[in-house]
């Protein structure tokens, strides 16, 4: 068991690479950007370590701020791509569902996207459209993680500032 183990940890490293390559390629400069942000909050902003240390990762844990703005474009999109009616009140549960949702979203590429499909058929959308929502989500993706990092950081500045 202590050499299955041992083995397996000494792959892990190129396991993660083998996992994380296909897309840090496909994100590109906002990945670098996004990683970057984080490094700048920790050097030139001068916060003091123990807020970083806790806010900044708390945040990058709770605080989703793309999910449910990809949700109800997500859900105007099927909406528009069916052509099945959606009204006001629907596209407010959406919203609704989205930010009570949104913090159970998970720190993946398309995380938004795969929960959006309760919210969807229960608007009565077709659940149908999340595959296309997950086609067609790389270039908001990308947005979506700098509009992440750069609210993880505004919260850890704030934070910052308020402790002195």
């Amino acid at each position: 068991m202590m050499t299955l183990v041992r083995d397996v940890i000494w792959c892990a490293p190129f396991g993660i690479v083998a996992t994380v390559l296909p897309f840090a390629a496909h994100a590109g400069v906002a990945l670098a950007g996004a990683i970057g942000v984080y490094i700048a909050a920790e050097s030139e902003l001068k916060l003091p370590k123990p807020v970083t240390g806790f806010v900044l990762p708390l945040a990058a844990a709770i605080f989703k701020l793309a999910g449910p703005s990809a949700w109800i474009s997500g859900a105007l999109f099927v909406n528009r791509f069916y052509c099945t009616p959606l009204h006001a009140p629907q596209l407010a549960f959406v919203a609704a569902a989205s930010v009570f949702m949104g913090f159970g979203l998970p720190g993946i590429p398309r995380g938004s996207c795969i929960l959006s499909a309760p919210p969807l058929l229960a608007v009565g959308l077709p659940v149908e459209g999340v595959g296309i929502l997950i086609a067609v989500d790389a270039i908001g993706d990308t947005f979506a993680t700098v509009l992440n990092a750069t609210g993880n950081l505004a919260a850890t500045v704030l934070v910052g500032r308020r402790v002195g």
